[in-house]
């Protein structure tokens, strides 16, 4: 039976080479691979096969192992590459940094150039107003939407009051519907900021926001402001949706006529009724792109807005005079006297100004009178106020012909290399004074005086 099966049965065919393992090339890859030695460093290294070239790899066993250039990691070199405002493509390392400084510089420039052609109130009230609903809770910005909203307001109130000595700021939230008024207008920053903090640590976000709610606050508050005074509302709004008791363009009607100008960041998509409001009361309406977006937005808010056509017909462009006391300051360092603290009750202080009209002492200034309402103020927090009404004058760039001779910045005393072109040296067209590129942003964005022309 065996002999009949093996006498019917074709015998099995031979076995055949596999057409991939029979390439050439591959054993001659599988050769190189297993005996290295065999061929010089040289012809390894400038060998090509396939496409791909062999390289020097991690030495294990005291023998170094050969890699291709398909098995090494992925060179992903376009992520070095970004692009500007204008669209232009930069490299990391094509000094990128000295780019965007000049970038910046250029946009301050253009800014300059149009406060220096407009009319802006120096004394504000403004109402920071903030979106606690549960659209608040989304993680897009990071820890999430309310922490980093509250922790950016922070942030603004302490440069509000710096670049705003005489200018007061009240805060509110709007959250199940309804709008709450945190702190009363007042000139104390930290208040705000205590509270501000006090919240983000006993309150979470939930329920609806109510964007009407939080506008009639605003307004209720705003309509007992003097005429020469700029009453304005900003609010970081998350919300794609508003839960009003009654008609919005109501109250849009209600702003209008009291002229209170409402600006919103929006943290989500546009939404048609929160345009309308802006553009009506001629206020900004800006949706934030990231984190770093929305801290560029909202302190953007911290110059003064321009005067309008509408405003200026009555109140800040024809006020004769506003009346402002100047306090005079004790120091009692053995017998501590009670002294108005803002809306807080008076506290005992061994520093306190005494309010020239009623003899009334407050802790700190700016601030109004408790007793007689009188504006309290000192002549430094004039001074910071006027630099927004006369700017520091614009710098011009010295041209490579005439660099040579300017080899220190007059501010930081930070030398020029002379034979590079590429350091901006920027001169003051009243005192002929040099500074670099960094030193001409911090005058005038922060400092707003001129070092050369006042020493």
């Amino acid at each position: 039976m065996h002999l009949l099966h093996r006498f019917f049965c074709p015998p099995p065919p031979p076995p055949q080479p596999h057409p991939i393992l029979s390439s050439p090339h591959l054993s001659h890859h599988i050769t190189l691979r297993q005996q290295p030695s065999a061929m010089s460093s040289d012809a390894l290294s400038g060998l090509r096969l396939g496409g791909g070239t062999v390289e020097d790899g991690e030495e294990d066993g005291g023998e170094t192992e050969r890699m291709y250039s398909w098995e090494g990691a992925l060179d992903m070199s376009w992520v070095n590459v970004k692009m500007d405002e204008e669209g232009r493509l930069i490299s990391e390392g094509q000094d990128q940094d000295e780019h965007l400084r000049r970038r910046q510089h250029e946009a301050n420039r253009r800014k300059l150039a149009l406060g220096q052609c407009v009319r802006r109130g120096l004394i504000r009230y403004l109402f920071l107003g903030l979106d606690a609903s549960a659209s608040m809770r989304e993680i897009d910005l990071k820890p999430e939407r309310l922490r980093m909203a509250l922790k950016l307001c922070q942030e603004f109130v302490k440069e509000y009051f710096d670049q705003n000595p005489i200018s007061q700021l009240g805060l509110m939230v709007t959250k199940q519907g309804e709008a709450e008024r945190l702190t009363d207008l007042s000139a104390n920053p930290k208040s705000h900021i205590a509270k501000l903090q006090d919240y983000a640590l006993r309150h979470r976000a939930e329920g609806e926001a109510s964007l009407q709610n939080l506008l009639e606050l605003a307004l209720s508050s705003l309509r007992a402001i003097p005429d020469y005074g700029n009453r304005e509302v900003v609010l970081m709004y998350g919300s794609l949706t508003t839960c009003d008791p009654g008609d919005i363009f109501e109250t849009l009607k209600k702003l209008v006529k009291a002229r209170v100008r409402v600006s919103i960041i929006s943290l989500s998509a546009e939404m048609y009724i929160c345009r309308k409001v802006c553009e009506d009361t001629n206020g900004t309406y800006s949706i934030a792109l990231d984190g770093k977006h929305l801290a560029d937005l909202l302190m953007a808010q911290v110059a003064p807005p321009p005067t309008t056509t509408t405003a200026a017909s009555k109140g800040p462009l024809y006020m004769d005079m506003v009346l402002m006391g100047f306090p005079n300051r004790v120091h009692t360092p053995n017998a501590p006297t009670l002294a108005f603290d803002g809306a807080n009750p008076p506290r005992p202080t061994t520093v306190a100004y005494v309010c020239p009209r009623c003899q009334a002492r407050v802790a700190d200034l700016p601030t109004a009178c408790n007793i007689c309402t009188l504006p309290l103020v000192s002549s430094s927090h004039l001074a910071r106020s006027y630099h927004h009404l006369f700017p520091v004058t614009q710098y011009t760039e010295v041209p490579p012909t005439e660099q040579k001779e300017l080899d220190t910045c007059h501010a930081c005393l930070r030398h020029f290399d002379v034979a590079s072109l590429k350091v901006v040296r920027l001169q003051c067209p009243t005192c002929q004074r040099v500074f670099c590129l960094d030193c001409d942003m911090y005058i005038h964005e922060s400092l707003h005086n001129c070092p050369g022309c006042c020493g």
